[in-house]
């Protein structure tokens, strides 16, 4: 699946121990990914997920449905800043 011309984008609800692999490997392959929570176990896997997803300009996303609601401001904002970062 993650080698096919016809899959733009994947969503991962697989057990939470295989986000991070699973995640990996879409991104390798130019693959879109949403993730559900949590993304990965550790800040180092998560720091490598955001650099193979930029390496290969794909998105990224963690399905954390309240990061989204009016009332949780500091993550949107926290988001907005890291996008500006290079």
């Amino acid at each position: 699946m993650a080698q096919s011309d016809d899959v733009d984008a994947v969503y991962i609800a697989s057990p939470n121990s295989l986000h991070f692999p699973q995640t990996e490997l879409f991104l390798r392959h130019k693959k879109h990914v949403i993730c559900e929570k949590p993304l990965a176990s550790n800040l180092r896997e998560v720091e490598q997920a955001i650099a193979v997803a930029r390496e290969n300009q794909v998105v990224l996303f963690e399905a954390f449905k309240t990061a989204s609601l009016p009332k949780f401001p500091a993550p949107a904002a926290n988001a907005a800043e890291a996008r500006s970062a290079p």
